[in-house]
């Protein structure tokens, strides 16, 4: 009785949703015994419940809303400021926003309102959207101001002011640079050709700004093309401007270029130790208590070196007899030869990893593949004896002999002589 009540207040019919929210725990297959149903017609699998013999009109959603988002919900909090001009003093073209100067829409603000105007890239106008941060700090504009619900001022509707229209001057004019700066510039730039790279200017007078130039009447700001990152040049009146290659060579600091015209035609130094010539020796002596032990080279004997020259990753190692290096070589304050840097070599270690380079090693794991090798025996008389020589013998086996200690030849065994 109470559900039929409730649906005779409803004219016989209500949406199941709101009705279901009135008689919780109550399923449809209880109440299609007492009441009819009738799906939506726009099929969006709602329902209709009403009394048996009422057929319900079209639904209708007067008392639903439309729903709000919430930038519509904060815009209806905004107030609107009105039309105003001002300066563009800050753009960050990352990410897409920046800030206006203008002393009119602080003025028009409530107290205590501070600040420069907020402004996205999109309430730029469209044409004005692909131009850069150089592009568009210290240009004039007039833009809509509104206060946000938190008490900010944001510009919208914002157009460039071109020259020669009303308001093209900020309203908080940049002051004219100074008379000695002014001869200052002209003197650094018709020191380099009369033009030169904005930037590389820039850093040569500090807190100057791209508006107080252009205010004055002896220079002229040229983009140097349309795909190098908004690069900009600075020249003189009457100076014509210049690719970007041959701008960047003009502009060369003239010690650079002294140094490069000096470095070419130097002739070539001699061939001898250096911090680009290294040797290769290997380690005669170490001492794994004190860390420091001595290398010996071709042309280099008792050659100093200290864990801390080695890399990292062997400063820990206490074994390092008998490895071989390529090492830096300088003369300490002694007189005595030292090792400043050192690079251990490596080699394969036979079972398919590495291991630190040495003289012995390395003949142990060659000399099974020499013995396994096929010996091709020549054909014809056997060649005459090497003549002895008195130069060392290079290779390995002379590093071997040189880095450790002499390994004693067994004797031969007698041979047998038969007798005739």
């Amino acid at each position: 009785e109470r559900m039929i009540k409730v649906l005779e207040e409803k004219a016989g019919f209500m949406d199941f949703g709101k009705f279901s929210r009135e008689f919780k725990a109550y399923k449809k297959s209880q109440l299609e015994e007492h009441f009819d149903f009738h799906p939506e017609r726009d099929k969006s699998g709602r329902w209709i419940i009403s009394l048996q013999g009422v057929e319900p009109t079209p639904f209708e959603e007067e008392d639903v809303p439309p729903p709000v988002s919430r930038e519509d919900k904060r815009r209806a909090q905004d107030t609107q400021l009105g039309r105003f001009s001002g300066t563009i003093n800050a753009f960050d073209q990352a990410k897409g926003y920046g800030f206006i100067k203008s002393a009119e829409a602080l003025a028009q603000a409530p107290a205590g309102t501070t600040g420069d105007v907020y402004f996205k890239k999109m309430d730029l106008e469209a044409e004005s959207r692909q131009l850069n941060r150089s592009a568009l700090v210290g240009r004039a504009v007039e833009f809509d101001c509104i206060l946000t619900h938190d008490g900010k001022p944001r510009g919208e509707n914002i157009n460039l002011v071109e020259a020669g229209e009303a308001g093209e001057k900020s309203d908080v004019p940049m002051p004219d640079l100074p008379p000695e700066t002014v001869e200052a510039m002209i003197g650094f730039l018709e020191e380099q050709g009369g033009h030169m790279d904005y930037g590389r200017f820039a850093n040569r007078f500090p807190g100057t700004k791209k508006a107080q130039i252009m205010q004055c009447d002896t220079f002229q700001l040229i983009p140097e093309s349309d795909n190098t990152g908004g690069r900009w040049q600075i020249a003189l009146l009457g100076v014509d401007p210049v690719v970007v290659a041959e701008a960047a060579a003009d502009s060369a600091p003239p010690r650079q270029a002294e140094r490069t015209s000096e470095r070419s035609n130097a002739p070539p130094g001699p061939i001898a130790p250096s911090e680009g010539l290294w040797l290769i020796g290997c380690v005669k002596k170490w001492d794994p208590k004190k860390h420091f032990g001595f290398l010996v080279a071709d042309g280099a004997d008792d050659v100093f070196v200290h864990r801390n020259d080695l890399p990292p990753e062997l400063q820990g190692n206490t074994n390092l007899m008998g490895v071989e290096m390529a090492f830096e070589l300088m003369h300490g304050d002694d007189g005595k030869v030292k090792v400043r840097n050192a690079k251990p070599l490596i080699q394969p270690n036979g079972r398919g990893g590495w291991q630190l380079a040495a003289p012995d090693s390395r003949l142990e794991i060659v000399a099974p593949l020499v013995r396994a090798a096929p010996v091709a025996r020549p054909v014809g008389p056997p060649p005459p004896p090497a003549a002895a020589s008195s130069r060392p013998r290079a290779g390995i086996r002379f590093a071997a002999e040189t880095c450790g200690e002499q390994r004693p030849r067994p004797a031969r065994a007698p041979r047998a002589v038969r007798s005739s």
